[in-house]
């Protein structure tokens, strides 16, 4: 029932928050633009940057996938956390910046840049883009709801239910206020915000 503060500016030193994952572990992992900082659950802290194996201090996104492993996106590709260092696995995206991370409930990690979007499933990378049907080749942020269905949400052309057998472009035509979507959930009630 109160706001506690876990970390004080001094502990941050200038960084700019700009994403948050609470791992299984209960570790607070955050990405900002000096990097990335994990908080374990005893109040300890680790920095990760370039100096750690991440490809760029600017860290836009921190997932963790069903086997346990840390990924980082950052604004030079992805990397995953492989003991005390980040490593950055031969993906095809290697400099391009990653403004978010995602993974299904199929297991498959989604990696959303300024080129589209990269599937990787079973060590096999996927990408979608305007070239195979996207309305952009920038998305920010991805969701699965209830149904198990993708939302994309894009930097500059609205919502997309990305789907194979019937996608649907949601813009101001559609009542959208605007095309740029920064984060997309699910009420209990089923309805997308």
């Amino acid at each position: 029932g109160k706001v506690t503060t876990l970390m004080d500016e001094v502990q941050f030193g200038g960084d700019i928050v700009l994403g948050l994952l609470a791992d299984s572990h209960d570790n607070l992992w955050i990405a900002g633009t000096l990097g990335l900082i994990e908080r374990s659950a005893d109040g300890q802290t680790r920095r990760f940057d370039s100096h750690s194996g991440l490809p760029e201090d600017l860290v836009r996104s921190v997932v963790e996938d069903r086997d346990g492993n840390i990924w980082a996106g950052t604004n030079g590709g992805i990397a995953r956390l492989e003991g005390d260092r980040f490593v950055v696995p031969a993906t095809g995206t290697e400099s391009n910046v990653v403004r978010t991370l995602f993974e299904d409930r199929e297991g498959d990690l989604w990696v959303g840049g300024n080129d589209g979007l990269t599937r990787l499933r079973d060590d096999s990378f996927t990408a979608y883009g305007k070239t195979e049907g996207m309305p952009s080749d920038e998305p920010n942020t991805m969701f699965q709801d209830h149904r198990g269905q993708l939302w994309v949400g894009f930097h500059d052309a609205g919502l997309m239910l990305f789907s194979k057998t019937n996608p649907r472009l949601f813009t101001h035509r559609d009542g959208m206020p605007e095309t740029e979507i920064f984060s997309i959930r699910e009420t209990p009630g089923g309805d997308l915000l």
